[in-house]
């Protein structure tokens, strides 16, 4: 299983260095030890050899603490900002087509006579399960990675050690990613306050991300995790955030229109009715 090892320059192996293949001289009493070359400088802001069980970095070490054990050898970054906004955007996406077809068939079917609260309790309750199921599965799988973060290169793991997160941590991060606010919006009162807290919360997640040497929101430092992706790694994030903008625009420029078509058809009346 691929690691994250931490390293000042060049990628080390996980571990004690490897015996050298010559069997070492012991030193005899006639002719003492000759002094080694002495050891390198710990990097900044890690503790010098000997000073504790190795290799073990907190939630935040300093840039370039952690180098690459995945197959190759190839290097390893964490993962973009950018990259993870598109990858969330793509999964949401993905995971809202099946609550929507699931959904409407309990609306037209077994909940045809329900009243519309108990509709949007049920879709609350199938969206929320939808949801968890599908990012905490896929992130304590065996590719440690949803499709929207495959497609953007990221792969998640224990911030410590990279290792697969536990389904523990993939609860922790589905919570505090906004998972929390979905379960309160099953609380009828609760749901309009929810949707705004959760829009900041929102905010909240990116700043703390993008502003993190580690890439690392309140989130993943809540559940001892990060992100990580090739240090070569060419995405279509970009050409995502194009068409997600123009999505957007378009549904505003709908919008402002339907606002409209009243006061456009009464002017239009108007002029029809001065000609």
């Amino acid at each position: 299983m691929a690691r994250w090892h931490r390293s000042s320059d060049e990628p080390v192996p996980y571990g004690p260095p490897p015996a050298s293949s010559g069997a070492p001289r012991e030193p005899s009493p006639e002719s003492p030890a000759e002094p080694g070359p002495p050891p390198p400088p710990a990097p900044p802001g890690l503790p010098p050899p000997g000073d504790g069980p190795d290799p073990v970095t907190p939630w935040a070490p300093p840039p370039g603490a952690y180098s690459s054990a995945a197959p190759g050898g190839e290097r390893l970054q964490y993962g973009r900002t950018l990259d993870r906004v598109m990858a969330y955007l793509l999964d949401g996406l993905i995971v809202s087509v099946p609550v929507f077809v699931i959904v409407f068939a309990l609306g037209s079917g077994v909940l045809g006579g329900m009243r519309q609260s108990g509709i949007t309790l049920v879709a609350g309750i199938v969206g929320m399960g939808v949801n968890l199921l599908y990012f905490v599965s896929f992130w304590t799988g065996s590719a440690q990675a949803t499709p929207g973060m495959r497609l953007m290169k990221l792969r998640i793991g224990d911030a410590r050690t990279g290792a697969t997160p536990t389904v523990g941590q993939g609860l922790t991060r589905w919570l505090a990613l906004g998972g929390i606010f979905q379960l309160v919006e099953l609380v009828p009162p609760l749901l309009l306050p929810s949707v705004l807290c959760a829009f900041v919360w929102e905010l909240i997640l990116l700043a703390t991300t993008a502003s993190s040497p580690t890439k690392q929101g309140v989130h993943d430092r809540i559940a001892n995790t990060a992100l990580v992706q090739p240090a070569s790694a060419q995405t279509p994030a970009v050409t995502c955030l194009v068409i997600v903008v123009a999505l957007f625009a378009l549904w505003v420029l709908g919008l402002v229109l339907v606002l409209l078509s009243g006061d456009v058809s009464r002017i239009l009346s108007e002029i029809g009715a001065s000609v």
